[in-house]
C-alpha cells in the first residue's frame, strides 16, 4: 500500500483511545488529514472540494471497479476524471454482459 492510500484510511477511520483526551484525538485526526493532503498535493480549496467529492464517488463505486483501477486509484482525485473512468467501465461491462448473453 502506498503512503496516499494509508493516510486517508488513518483519517477516515481512526478511533479516539479511551485513554487519550479529545484534545490529543483532535491533534492526531488533523495530522493524518495535513498528511493525506499534502501527500496528493491538494494546495487550494478547489482541490480540497474535488478530493472529497471525489471521495465520496469511490466509496459508493463497485468493489469490480475498484479492483480495476487499483494501480491508479489513490491517485484518482479528480471527480469528472473519476466519473469518466467508472462510465466507461460500466459501459464495457455491460457491451460484455450483452454478448454474453447472445452467445448463449
Amino acid at each position: 500500500m502506498t503512503a496516499s492510500y494509508k493516510t486517508p484510511q488513518k483519517f477516515l477511520h481512526h478511533q479516539k483511545n479511551s485513554e487519550k483526551s479529545w484534545r490529543e484525538f483532535t491533534f492526531e485526526i488533523s495530522n493524518y488529514f495535513q498528511e493525506w493532503i499534502e501527500g496528493l498535493k491538494i494546495d487550494s480549496f478547489e482541490r480540497l472540494k474535488n478530493l472529497i467529492i471525489t471521495d465520496q464517488i469511490k466509496r459508493r463505486a463497485p468493489l469490480e471497479a475498484k479492483d480495476h483501477f487499483l494501480d491508479e486509484w489513490t491517485r484518482l482525485v479528480s471527480p469528472s476524471e473519476l466519473a469518466d473512468k467508472l462510465d466507461e467501465y460500466e459501459l464495457v461491462r455491460s457491451d460484455r454482459k450483452y454478448e454474453t448473453k447472445r452467445k448463449q
